[in-house]
């Protein structure tokens, strides 16, 4: 009698439709949480990246204008100083300069790895962020 009674309880709670909406908004919150994680991802890679693009245009600019006063050493020492003025966070960069003085030019490449809040949760590895700037002295 005791377990006819706990069996017909079992079968009408699964027959029951009551409660199927917490299941329902459960499972997709995961998923919105999951959209949201990599939003915030994607939204910070997005300003790494234009902060490291700024700070290798304002140290191409600034080295390019300066080429025919300095040697190549002196035009690479000054496209460092004003991509580490420009950076949020320099000590984090590589900063590369590259001179190329039959053309006028001045590159700089600078790479910073990305920060990442939530990919790792899904298994996004490491990756790094990247900018290039070219100055040009006429």
């Amino acid at each position: 009698m005791i377990i006819k009674r706990i069996i017909g309880r079992v079968t009408a709670f699964a027959r029951a439709e009551t409660g199927q909406s917490a299941v329902i908004v459960a499972l997709l919150m995961t998923v919105i949480c999951g959209f949201a994680a990599l939003a915030i991802d994607l939204g910070y890679g997005y300003y790494q990246k234009n902060d490291l693009q700024t700070a290798a245009d304002a140290a191409a600019l600034a080295a390019a204008s300066q080429l025919p006063k300095m040697t190549n050493s002196e035009a690479r020492s000054t496209a460092r100083k004003y991509a580490i003025k420009n950076l949020n966070s320099p000590s984090e960069c590589t900063i590369e300069a590259y001179v190329t003085r039959s053309l006028g030019e001045v590159e700089v490449k600078i790479s910073q790895p990305a920060k990442n809040f939530f990919s790792g949760v899904i298994g996004v590895g490491d990756r790094t962020v990247r900018a290039r700037a070219v100055g040009k002295y006429n």
